[in-house]
């Protein structure tokens, strides 16, 4: 806990502490310890002890109350007399993420078919992918017996540095290599990166035909062959894939078989399935 109160405070300083300022108090509670995370919750207060209470009370009395309350807390904790300026903002779109620990990830690009289901088409394009390799057991006898490989697929936006707590917890727990793969259409997996316009979004709705759960799905299954070849997994460690929402639905649909990166611990359906699922 002391470590993390660290890392949170230099993590809040550098993302807030320009926009905030005057008469300010931090409260950090701890509400989750898993594994080696230890989830945690920050919340900003103005004001004395007695507004802050009553804006945790009609949290607490739900979002009615709450929408009531919020216009008398900022009446109170920021008067105009007090020489405080409140305006919106933007929101991020890459908004800082609170630190985790040091997995040795590694940013790399692969050549990915743009059409998976037609041979006679050879167009490719540049997908994003990290590996992360510090649970990675090093002697391949270990990797065999106890090692797995976590896939997190990546959702409708750009990846980013890998960070979500359950994939690293999960990684230490199982001596895991993850894996995480760019959803194409997103961040820098363009397939066609010559005609994007200003606002992101290409010149011709035409483009977006390989925009398929069936093609993003073995889009993740060549990437997970190609670290599979590249670092030597031993063919019984299998792959387990995490995500959530639309990822959920991909998890599903990826149960089809798939020929190309597939293993059981035993080895005894290798090239019959290709992934156990997590959502």
């Amino acid at each position: 806990p002391d470590k993390l109160s660290k890392l949170l405070l230099q993590h809040i300083n550098g993302t807030y502490g320009a926009m905030i300022t005057g008469h300010l108090r931090m409260d950090t509670t701890y509400i989750q310890e898993l594994l080696r995370c230890t989830y945690s919750s920050y919340v900003f207060f103005a004001g004395d002890e007695a507004l802050q209470r009553m804006l945790v009370d009609a949290a607490n009395g739900g979002p009615a109350q709450l929408c009531d309350a919020l216009s008398k807390y900022c009446h109170e904790a920021f008067p105009k007399d007090g020489g405080y300026s409140l305006t919106g903002s933007k929101a991020q779109s890459s908004p800082p993420l609170p630190p985790v620990l040091d997995f040795n990830c590694q940013k790399r690009y692969f050549d990915q078919a743009l059409h998976h289901f037609d041979d006679t088409d050879q167009r490719s394009f540049k997908q994003t992918y990290w590996v992360c390799d510090d649970a990675w057991p090093q002697s391949a006898k270990m990797q065999g017996s106890q090692g797995n490989i976590i896939v997190f697929l990546g959702n409708e936006s750009p990846l980013g540095t890998p960070s979500q707590p359950i994939v690293f917890e999960q990684a230490r727990q199982l001596h895991a290599l993850v894996v995480e793969v760019e959803h194409r259409y997103y961040g820098h997996s363009q397939p066609f990166p010559d005609s994007l316009q200003p606002d992101g979004m290409l010149n011709s709705s035409d483009l977006y035909r390989w925009l398929k759960v069936e093609q993003v799905m073995e889009d993740t299954a060549a990437v997970l062959a190609a670290v599979r070849r590249e670092l030597r997994v031993p063919a019984a460690v299998p792959a387990i894939v995490i995500g959530g929402k639309l990822l959920r639905k991909q998890s599903h649909v990826g149960r089809v078989p798939s020929q190309k990166a597939c293993a059981t611990r035993d080895g005894t359906n290798v090239g019959k399935t290709a992934f156990s699922y997590c959502s």
